[in-house]
């Protein structure tokens, strides 16, 4: 391979062939402006699956590569920078839309499902399980209620 060349390497071959200054990382196509501006349509319009489904999770490398002292060029690290918060963002606004589509029980979610990243899958899961928990909570609290003022009756 000739020097200056471009290809692409998975993520744990370039970053430690960067920690060792062999070779200098750019990021990936997907994390272009071109693609994140398509993420703002919706997890039912954009499939993550398909991209990525590690789509966060590898750009959180990313920003850590950054943070860690890796030597990456001045040009990757203001672009990690400015992916950061379009992230964040992009993330969280899709997130909204599916626990409105789960609220709204009008969509199916196993449908949906199918094209979320893994980060999102995750927050999906474990929002179900708050909600299961707290209602379990509720229920209990109000039994333990109705039992102590059953007591005081008796009394």
């Amino acid at each position: 391979m000739k020097a200056g060349s471009k290809t692409e390497l998975p993520y744990w071959l370039a970053s430690m062939l960067c920690k060792m200054q062999f070779v200098r990382i750019d990021v990936p196509k997907v994390y272009t402006p071109k693609y994140t501006a398509k993420l703002i349509a919706g997890p039912e319009t954009v499939a993550m699956s398909d991209w990525s489904p590690w789509y966060f999770l590898l750009a959180r490398r990313y920003a850590e590569m950054t943070i860690s002292g890796f030597n990456i060029g001045d040009e990757l690290t203001q672009k990690v920078e400015n992916l950061i918060p379009v992230l964040k963002e992009t993330l969280l606004t899709r997130f909204r839309k599916i626990i409105l589509t789960d609220h709204s029980r009008q969509g199916d979610m196993s449908l949906l499902m199918r094209k979320l990243s893994d980060v999102e899958r995750r927050l999906v899961v474990k929002k179900e399980l708050a909600v299961t928990d707290y209602e379990d909570w509720r229920k209990s609290s109000y039994t333990a209620g109705h039992v102590s003022g059953a007591q005081k009756r008796r009394r």
